[in-house]
């Protein structure tokens, strides 16, 4: 019994304590998002600066800020060393839900082999490429993952051991989700799978809907929970909640019409979609900005299939396989709610790190896959083996932007303002920099004048309005702040709202974040005081 509650608190305490050493060394983060709004937007809710700075985060400005808050303390409290090891343990908490879950539904003849293949199946499910180019990284992926896989472990459970609570733990692991998805909405695709396998089990037609129904009222807490405020946030301020999202529904007139996703990666067509699995492995880049190279998703799409044609089969042939009910229902209900958790993400995003969900569960869905077509253990456990020699031998990944650990996380070093209360800064380019608005005085106002959100048209948003408002009446100095490499895109911009950069009085920005490859960056963020432009004169008819 103690060498049991031994290994318990093992599976609980060395899978994180790994994956935090694995983020050591993979380097401190230093992707896109962090340097958009993962740190700002938490700056900005805590400090009150949602109606004073405008979008200096892009679109993302308006996400939900409640993910990155323990991030945001942690940077500013933490050595960076610190903070990664302490993202990645966390990520590491994945593992012991996924052997949990493992352990609910494989059963080989001694506990020992069940154990060690549950081990087996969760350490696979932690190699994949979209979790590997995250570990130790601000995303949040590979976090809600921990929420989703606390979910599936609750209905599992409560399909192998039947209990009179049936209702309160369904409720219970509808509201996990939800809070996933209130955290990051992305995660909406695991509500959808998980509430949607509830209906494909083998049970009356009744008392599926009833447990899908108390499962998907569980998520609408869950969602209240930890995106409700910031849902009547966006409602009181921008007359949408879920802003700039569905604008085309909402009609904010703070934002164009439209639903401001990212298409870029969806499917053209149904055949691109009916083969959008394999290009996994043979054109990633239909799927993300980084390269990486990943045979689970396309095996287990193979494998599912099989299954399909192989049930089919039997039931022509009069075939009846026998096997633990309650095993096998649980059993289903993990496949159907990966598959359909990937038909929503393929129908939603088709981004890659999106699925980390899945990619951890894939390992686990083809043991199961090779359970219902071998029906021999021995033959299960060698074809999960080969699988496991496989992915370990041909997972490759990249990063999404890593830099050495310093002293400092963001190492910025401010330029002199003078004036911070009297003054303005008009921020133009594409490039991430609202993370270095909290370096700066707090009384200096940030406008992001031009960006992938903002920007001088014929059909100006809102905020384009607002801002031409404020710096026509700012009476002040005003700043211009622009990555070197965009300046033929920030002069425009600045033109169109009456200024100019004068070179003279123009200081270089340099942070340590901002490093390619571990070398001072040759492209510096340039802070330059503006020159007003001469007034358009008329000519005399």
């Amino acid at each position: 019994m103690p060498t049991i509650r031994l290994a318990s608190l093992l599976i609980w305490f060395v899978p994180p304590l790994l994956t935090g050493l694995w983020a050591v060394l993979l380097g401190q983060d230093a992707n896109w998002d962090l340097r958009n709004y993962h740190y700002y937007n938490a700056y900005a809710f805590l400090t009150g600066r949602g109606d004073f700075d405008v979008a200096p985060g892009q679109v993302a400005s308006y996400y939900n800020p409640l993910l990155h808050i323990p991030l945001y303390y942690a940077i500013n409290s933490l050595p960076p060393i610190v903070v990664g090891f302490l993202v990645g343990a966390i990520q590491g908490l994945n593992f012991p839900l996924l052997y949990l879950v493992a352990r609910r539904v494989i059963h080989l003849p001694t506990p020992t082999w069940t154990s060690v293949s549950a081990l087996a199946i969760a350490a696979l499910g932690m190699t994949g490429a979209g979790f590997r180019s995250e570990v130790g990284a601000s995303f949040g992926d590979n976090f809600v993952s921990i929420l989703v896989l606390a979910s599936m472990l609750i209905v599992v459970t409560v399909t192998v051991r039947p209990t009179a609570s049936l209702g309160r733990a369904l409720a219970f692991a509808g509201v996990l989700v939800g809070c996933a998805v209130g955290l990051k909405q992305p995660s909406a695709i695991y509500a959808v799978g998980l509430c949607g396998a509830l209906l494909l089990r083998d049970r009356a037609f009744k008392d599926n809907v009833i447990a899908a129904f108390v499962f998907g009222c569980g998520v609408l807490l869950g969602m209240a929970v930890t995106n409700g405020f910031w849902m009547w946030e966006l409602w009181q301020r921008y007359g949408s909640p879920l802003f700039p999202y569905f604008n085309q529904f909402f009609q904010s007139p703070w934002a164009t019409l439209g639903d401001y996703r990212d298409v870029r990666f969806l499917p053209n067509n149904l055949v691109d979609a009916l083969l959008f699995p394999f290009y996994f492995v043979l054109a990633p880049s239909r799927m993300t900005e980084i390269w990486f190279l990943d045979f689970r998703v396309p095996l287990l799409y193979v494998g599912l299939i099989g299954l399909g044609l192989t049930w089919l089969w039997r039931r022509a042939h009069g075939v009846i396989v026998t096997s633990d009910e309650r095993t096998a229902s649980a059993a289903r209900y993990i496949l159907a709610a990966i598959a359909i958790s990937f038909l929503a993400w393929l129908k939603m995003f088709a981004i890659h790190r999106y699925l980390i969900g899945v990619e951890l569960l894939a390992p686990l869905g083809l043991w199961l896959v090779f359970e219902r077509l071998w029906r021999n253990w021995r033959g299960v456990v060698f074809s999960f083996l080969m699988l496991a020699m496989v992915l370990l031998a041909t997972t490759r990944t990249s990063l999404w932007g890593r830099v050495a650990f310093e002293d400092d996380y963001f190492g910025v070093t401010i330029p002199t303002v003078p004036q911070p209360a009297q003054s303005l800064v008009l921020m133009a380019g594409f490039d991430p920099m609202a993370y270095l608005i909290p370096f700066f005085p707090p009384e200096l106002r940030f406008l992001r004048i031009h960006s992938w959100f903002t920007g001088p048209s014929d059909h100006p948003n809102g905020f384009d309005r607002l801002m031409q408002s404020v710096v026509k009446n700012h009476d002040g100095p005003v700043y211009g702040l622009f990555r070197s490499y965009e300046r033929g895109a920030a002069e425009p911009a600045f033109a169109a709202y009456g200024y100019a950069i004068d070179d003279v009085r123009c200081q270089e920005m340099r942070p340590h974040i901002a490093d390619e490859n571990g070398k001072p960056t040759p492209e510096p963020f340039l802070f330059c005081l503006m020159t007003p432009l001469p007034a358009p004169t008329s000519t005399p008819p």
